[in-house]
């Protein structure tokens, strides 16, 4: 029973003790802070007014052991906001422009690959406007005779002629219509191959920017590892 009460005022001196030499290592803590006039001054209060403005906490031997920072104005932190807004933003933009290159690496193995494609869609298309040119250059044909028979039998004045020139006009007409749908045809056709062409040069160009990232990339990777080794190999010399 002794024994026990001895080991529980033991405790209570301990706690006691420990508590103590706590609030002795806190007491000899200050802080320091600047004044309006910028000079530093310390002590164990800090007056409100520079509250805000940061301060410094330091021990016994006047080594700063804790900094806190000065509060933000509304103004400062608006721009940490936006500053913080913008790099989520860059980011995301950075992981999509990867997700893009890798799109079209996987798409096109070799530049090769591109102008092969360009260059298929372009010969579809310039087969497509040769036969229709064919087309064209019959239907001008056939519009250039009937024309000439329209000519001869505006001249005559019988009946016959009359009608059929009323039926030449017509057909004449037709052809004029078929004609001028034909060459907007050939016209449209034009466009999508210089659209073809365009875009497979902007992406050829794109492409390469790409090659040349992931080769610079590359480079960069390789010399950190040589400087790395070399400083490994450094280290073990020196050991």
């Amino acid at each position: 029973m002794r024994y026990q009460i001895n080991q529980y005022l033991s405790l209570c001196v301990l706690t006691s003790l420990s508590m103590l030499f706590s609030v002795s290592a806190h007491a000899l803590e200050f802080k320091c802070w600047t004044n309006d006039s910028g000079v530093m001054e310390c002590g164990n209060t800090i007056p409100s007014q520079y509250l805000s403005q940061g301060y410094e906490v330091r021990d016994d031997q006047a080594t700063v052991v804790e900094t806190k920072s000065r509060e933000m104005s509304p103004e400062e932190r608006a721009r940490r906001l936006s500053e913080e807004r913008k790099r989520i933003e860059d980011e995301k933009k950075s992981k999509q422009q990867a997700e893009e290159d890798k799109r079209l690496l996987d798409l096109y193995p070799s530049e090769r690959d591109i102008i092969n494609g360009r260059d298929l869609k372009v010969g579809r298309i310039d087969k497509s406007i040769e036969i229709t040119e064919k087309d064209l250059h019959s239907r001008q044909q056939r519009l250039e005779k009937l024309q000439v028979q329209a000519e001869r039998s505006a001249k005559r004045t019988d009946k016959v002629s009359k009608e059929n020139l009323k039926t030449l006009q017509s057909h004449i007409q037709s052809l004029e219509g078929q004609i001028e749908t034909i060459q907007t045809s050939i016209a449209s056709k034009e466009k999508e191959k210089l659209e073809i062409q365009q875009e497979a040069a902007a992406t050829l160009s794109k492409y390469r920017e790409i090659q040349a990232r992931v080769t610079r990339r590359i480079e960069y990777l390789r010399k950190k590892a040589q400087e790395a080794k070399k400083a490994k190999e450094a280290q073990r010399a020196k050991n």
